[in-house]
């Protein structure tokens, strides 16, 4: 096993991987008029690559229904939710290791 740094900046660097990151599912048009328009679900991304694992929680502000999902990734739920590139990743929070994340 090994040890944490002690130094701060090389921690932060070491589980940064890690953090979770906030997103806003945005539907742009919605043919079928169920989930409506606009921040339609609350999204959080857990990881990176192959062990990315994502949250979803829909408002229900059409349905009355806050279900929450979990993916393998931001990929999968656009493929899913997607609509045809009518539904967008929204991200509330920087990218881990971009300028200000975590600083």
């Amino acid at each position: 096993m090994t040890r944490p740094s002690p130094d701060p900046a090389a921690r932060m660097a070491e589980i940064l991987p890690d953090v979770p990151r906030r997103f806003a599912l945005h539907r742009l048009d919605d043919p079928s008029g169920v989930s409506g328009t606009g921040i339609i679900a609350w999204g959080v991304a857990f990881g990176d690559g192959p062990d990315e694992q994502v949250v979803l929680r829909w408002r229900g502000t059409t349905t009355g229904v806050q279900q929450l999902c979990v993916f393998r990734s931001v990929a999968e739920v656009l493929t899913v939710h997607g609509h045809a590139g009518r539904t967008r990743i929204a991200w509330l929070d920087a990218e881990p290791g971009a300028a200000g994340a975590l600083s």
